[in-house]
């Protein structure tokens, strides 16, 4: 594994945009891609996190604290609010982000 340094912001920047640590395989043959099929990953599932909302600028409009199980509900509630863009997830801990939640 390899800890680097991630933006997760798409252009234009955010004023939110702090680079942050995420791991990731070293050897990227070894690493078999995430095929999402509605589900939230176990990785996700048994972890607290933060959930944030942002708008089409990149702008936050809205977040939640939830245990793993909960993120695919509080994901479908998010996306549903009018000016939402798109998801982005951390590890509530030690703030690593883990994933962008855009919709279907």
């Amino acid at each position: 594994m390899l800890l680097l340094q991630y933006n997760p912001f798409p252009s234009p920047q955010s004023p939110y945009t702090v680079p942050g640590p995420i791991y990731v395989h070293a050897d990227l043959q070894d690493c078999i891609p995430f095929q999402c099929d509605g589900r939230v990953p176990e990785q996700q599932r048994r972890r607290l996190l933060a959930v944030r909302a942002f708008d089409e600028k990149n702008m936050m409009v809205g977040f939640a604290v939830v245990e793993g199980e909960e993120l695919g509900k509080k994901a479908g509630e998010m996306l549903g609010e009018d000016g939402v863009g798109f998801l982005l997830v951390y590890y509530a801990g030690p703030g690593c982000f883990a994933v962008r939640v855009d919709r279907a």
